[in-house]
């Protein structure tokens, strides 16, 4: 899943557009717990006594910087890390619970992206803000794939890849698109709209995964966000904002094949959120409640006739981040 956000742009938020030369730097952070399992959209119930999960928690933070080229064009740097951790009997002996673990950097990821509304003019006409930016960038394979942790067999120890949803990066190259929008519909009061979609064209990594007899997919991802944001403090820079937010991975992949195993499913959200931005600082908070959560088969276990396999998510997620203009 995408890493902690930070799409919402800086007029909607509030503040003025980046300026031709600016910056804005800042640190993202998201975390995330799942203890409950899904099967489909039937929700299997809290796991504890389950014989074989028990939970897992996976925190991300990512540093990212963008600078604006011209008044329309910004380029953006993001530097994703994680730690994640699992806790189940099915990846070891199928008795006892045991906690598998990795960290360090994710899949970089390079973009640009573009105003389709002339910035300058925003500024200087006396009416409704609004605004469309399109995005195009790069996701690079930096991160570990192939992470491995102790798996206690009933035959000893052994080195084992660690659950997909745990692994630092895909293995592939990816093509981002991305869009970020917003109108101002009364005074202060903001729809806004913001959406990803990474392409992943390669199709399987090699990386076995225990419970599954065949290795890893390369999957598509996607998030989505729409909602109202409403200065409440304007003199503060003080706002609120409640939206929709559904990610996931997709079951097909817009390019190359979609073999091997993957998490396929989403989660839709109800997402309320705060921003505060004071000078040349913002910060954001939001935490997204899970409405609907939905593991779906993948084109792997329909052709072996199976209807999907149990997947965790989460209730909720926390989301935070801190930007300065420079």
């Amino acid at each position: 899943m995408a890493v902690a956000d930070h799409a919402l742009s800086w007029s909607a938020q509030g503040g003025d557009y980046l300026r031709r030369g600016e910056w804005l730097a800042g640190v993202g952070y998201r975390y995330q717990y799942s203890d409950h399992l899904f099967h489909g959209t039937t929700d299997l119930g809290h796991t504890d006594g389950n014989p074989s999960f028990k939970n897992r928690a996976i925190h991300f933070i990512d540093l990212h910087a963008t600078y604006m080229a011209t008044k329309r064009l910004s380029l953006s740097l993001t530097l994703p890390f994680k730690y994640a951790d699992s806790t189940s009997s099915y990846e070891h002996d199928f008795v006892h619970f045991h906690t598998m673990h990795a960290g360090g950097l994710g899949d970089i990821r390079l973009a640009a992206g573009f105003w389709l509304l002339d910035p300058a003019k925003q500024r200087e006409e006396d009416r409704k803000h609004r605004n469309i930016s399109l995005g195009l960038g790069v996701k690079f394979p930096t991160g570990d794939y192939q992470a491995t942790d102790t798996s206690y067999r009933g035959t000893g120890p052994i080195q084992w890849p660690v659950h997909p949803s745990l692994q630092l990066g895909t293995g592939g190259w990816g093509i981002v698109l991305q869009m970020d929008a917003f109108h101002e519909v009364f005074r202060n009061g903001f729809v806004y709209a913001s959406g990803s979609y990474t392409i992943e064209p390669r199709n399987v990594n090699g990386v076995p995964v225990i419970e599954y007899p065949g290795v890893q997919s390369v999957p598509d991802s996607y998030v989505g966000t729409i909602g109202l944001s409403y200065m409440i403090w304007p003199k503060q820079g003080l706002s609120l904002s409640l939206g929709g937010r559904i990610e996931g991975l997709p079951v097909h992949d817009l390019l190359g094949g979609s073999e091997g195993y993957r998490g396929a499913g989403y989660v839709i959200s109800i997402e309320p959120g705060l921003a505060w931005s004071r000078g040349r600082n913002t910060f954001t908070m939001s935490a997204p409640v899970a409405l609907e959560r939905n593991r779906q088969a993948t084109v792997a276990e329909r052709r072996a006739g199976w209807q999907g396999y149990a997947a965790a998510f989460a209730d909720f997620l926390i989301q935070a981040s801190y930007s300065r203009r420079f």
